[in-house]
């Protein structure tokens, strides 16, 4: 069980949940709302750019595997992307201001802020604390909007209810400066951030945050007994149209390859999920850009405009997950086989074109039966 601590990004993030299940904790469109949600293996969902998020894996036994896609917000580098951590202790976005400013901020002694910010560890992923907090949070996602609400309120009015119980120990003299050092801060801290959203019990939501989209529930656009491949852009998923990133999922049997294709409205970025394989990419001008086998874990991309082709190899299949730098409708145009560019153009311009004979030029652009994935000899 481990947390991805709170942060946000200058960027865009589209998530794709490769195995496990998470629970995702983000505030929508800055409506000062904490949103959660479970995301399940498959699951799509985006993180819009400026968005504080948290991650946690609540299943002991499981593993949990997301891959992102990432957009920087116009202006940015690319290969310059600073993640702000509103967790972290010591190390959090904002635990670097001076501690009477924190301490106002915050309406806690400073002593109570050192409970808090005085971890000096750089620890982005932490384990979670508690046995029961699986089934703990599981109910609570659970819950409707407002039931959610509710167990907040009680949990502030139940807080209340120990501070005055603890004020009459310290005047009875018991002594538990222990347990308050540990629990007095983070109750102050926790009703000092939704104190005023618990006040109001008759919160009106005026907009929910759109829901999960499973990429592997998705019937293939494409699919022969060589392999299959599924994208969605922002015609299927509509959260994709503001964030300029698709997705893609393709899977190539033991031996086989995409025909070679071209994408000439978006880059391409490959991850290898599972197998090995081949990619072969060209300049425009048809010369070689390059040529190089691949294997799980192994990252590339195709800039927009340059053909290219994925073979699996022959003793393995392989399977890629990717993203486009475009959310519109960016089919690759397929250059080669029964459903192709050639094909459709074939005619005596087409030999002509080439410099042979139109029988000759007939004969080589139907020899291939097959369409998009292809058998290799």
């Amino acid at each position: 069980m481990s947390l991805l601590i709170h942060h946000y990004v200058v960027a865009t993030r589209v998530m794709y949940v490769r195995s496990g299940e998470a629970n995702l904790g983000f505030i929508y469109k800055n409506n000062q709302r904490l949103t959660q949600m479970r995301l399940r293996e498959g699951d799509v969902y985006q993180i819009p750019v400026g968005c504080t998020f948290y991650i946690a894996n609540e299943e002991s036994d499981q593993k949990l595997e997301i891959i992102s896609g990432i957009e920087p917000l116009e202006g940015f580098r690319d290969d310059v992307l600073q993640s702000i951590y509103i967790g972290g202790g010591a190390n959090s976005g904002f635990s670097g201001f001076k501690e009477e400013i924190l301490g106002a901020a915050f309406n806690v002694s400073q002593k109570e802020l050192g409970t808090i910010f005085n971890d000096q560890r750089i620890r982005l992923i932490v384990p979670l604390q508690g046995s029961h907090a699986t089934g703990t949070w599981s109910k609570f996602l659970e819950l409707k909007e407002e039931e959610k609400l509710q167990q907040l309120r009680e949990m502030v009015q139940q807080g209340q209810e120990n501070e005055e119980v603890e004020k009459e120990d310290e005047e009875s003299g018991d002594d538990e400066e222990e347990q308050q050092q540990t629990s007095w801060p983070w109750r102050k801290l926790f009703k000092s951030v939704f104190g005023e959203e618990m006040k109001n019990t008759r919160e009106k939501i005026t907009e929910d945050p759109p829901r999960s989209y499973n990429l592997d529930k998705r019937k293939p656009d494409f699919e022969n007994k060589y392999g299959w491949r599924v994208a969605v852009d922002g015609s299927r998923y509509h959260p994709l149209k503001s964030s300029g990133i698709g997705i893609y999922h393709e899977y190539l049997s033991a031996g086989s390859m995409m025909a070679p294709r071209v994408n000439p409205m978006a880059t391409e970025y490959g991850i290898v999920v599972n197998g090995s394989g081949r990619v072969q990419v060209l300049f425009p001008n048809g010369s070689n850009a390059m040529d190089t086998n691949i294997t799980k874990g192994d990252v590339f991309f195709i800039t927009s405009n340059f053909p290219y082709c994925e073979i699996a190899h022959k003793g393995e299949s392989l399977e890629l997950l990717g993203f486009t730098t475009s959310a519109q409708r960016n089919r690759p145009v397929v250059l080669v086989g029964a459903r192709s560019v050639v094909r459709t153009m074939e005619g005596p311009e087409l030999a002509t074109s080439f410099g042979v004979s139109e029988e000759e030029m007939k004969h080589l652009v139907r020899a291939q039966h097959e369409s998009v994935i292809l058998p290799t000899p």
